[in-house]
């Protein structure tokens, strides 16, 4: 009887290893990829993932949104084994980017919100609105990196960093800006506190514009003397031949507006320190709680689209500076970009009301 029930038993686990072994079909995702622990597949065929972009249509969110979507939305539905799951961009603008952060902070985590999160204001705009908390986001990975650069006009006397400080002993630079408390007010104010950290006076002055065309056609006709940009936006002026950058905030020379040299390269005190705490880097984010395994697709195929030979073409041609960094990179910067907003909160917060 004991050796029946023993030679039962071992049948019975027999038939329950091979079961297993036959339940995951050839051409499906393991556990923690295209589906969680439990078999549950990340995306339904039919599902929809909406990117929310903060600003409005024809920025650089908006263009770089449109142009990976397509790309991403592949990647998506080969990892999870054919499908049409649909990736659609959506505008939600308003209050400097605070209501789409806010949209894309309230939705489910499901992996169905996603939204594009630039590191240059979003810092400030977190501590100013109490609407959001960038560190609940679920990194995905960064898109592009597109740093700062001091432009002045093609016809100004000013040709590098030094220039500006000695002339501003006598009367202060005075900055362009896209509109008060926006980057391009923010950007120069922070970068004059690490500079006299440092030792350089650097004295400033600001003439707000309603919008970064209208600031930098202030700069041409030499109603500013100065702006700092980030470099895609510079790029099609100093092309032209209507102004000239006298130096970058990143610590190597930019992709597009090569001619201008690094803050290290003039060998600025602070560089380091002004390169992490400005300029603009654009991330891919997650709504808060969305799931491990779904957050794995997402990153993924993030990564793949922009690894994408062909999306690597139309973004040079669209003047795009794409570059990729990892979710565990982005969260490092990030907490370097929260860090520097605790930090100069007194100087910008009271210019963001």
């Amino acid at each position: 009887m004991k050796k029946y029930l023993f030679v039962t038993t071992l049948l019975v686990m027999f038939l329950m290893v091979a079961l297993a072994g036959c339940g995951a079909k050839e051409g499906q995702n393991p556990p923690g990829e295209g589906s969680n622990a439990a078999g549950t597949p990340a995306y339904k065929a039919d599902d929809v993932i909406k990117v929310i972009v903060p600003f409005s249509a024809g920025g650089g969110y908006d263009r770089l949104a449109r142009l990976i979507q397509p790309y991403f939305q592949d990647a998506i539905n080969e990892a999870i084994g054919g499908g049409s799951v649909t990736v659609l961009v959506e505008n939600i603008t308003g209050a400097g980017g605070v209501l789409g952060y806010s949209e894309m902070f309230r939705a489910p985590g499901d992996g169905k919100t996603l939204g594009v999160i630039g590191t240059a204001a979003s810092p400030y705009q977190q501590l100013s609105s109490g609407q959001f908390d960038l560190g609940k986001f679920v990194q995905l990975g960064q898109m592009n990196n597109d740093p700062d650069v001091l432009v002045v006009s093609a016809k100004s006397p000013f040709n590098n960093i030094n220039d500006l400080v000695e002339r501003s002993k006598q009367q202060p630079i005075l900055f362009a800006t896209e509109g008060q408390g926006a980057s391009g007010h923010l950007d120069p104010l922070v970068t004059q506190s690490i500079l006299k950290d440092n030792g350089i006076n650097l004295n400033i002055d600001f003439l707000h514009y309603e919008g970064t065309s209208q600031a930098l056609l202030g700069v041409v006709k030499g109603e500013a003397e100065a702006e700092l940009v980030t470099e895609s936006t510079a790029l099609s002026l100093v092309k032209s031949g209507d102004l000239k950058g006298i130096a970058i905030t990143s610590l190597e020379r930019g992709k597009y507006v090569t001619d201008a040299p690094t803050m290290k390269e003039q060998n600025i005190s602070g560089a380091e320190d002004i390169s992490n705490a400005i300029g603009m880097t654009r991330i891919l984010v997650s709504s808060p709680g969305t799931p491990d395994n779904v957050a794995k697709v997402l990153r993924d195929a993030l990564k793949k689209a922009i690894e994408n030979p062909d999306f690597l073409d139309k973004a040079k041609t669209a003047s795009l500076p794409v570059f990729y960094a990892s979710p565990e990179d982005v969260q490092k910067n990030m907490d370097i970009r929260l860090q520097v907003a605790d930090k100069y909160k007194d100087l910008i917060l009271p210019l963001m009301k």
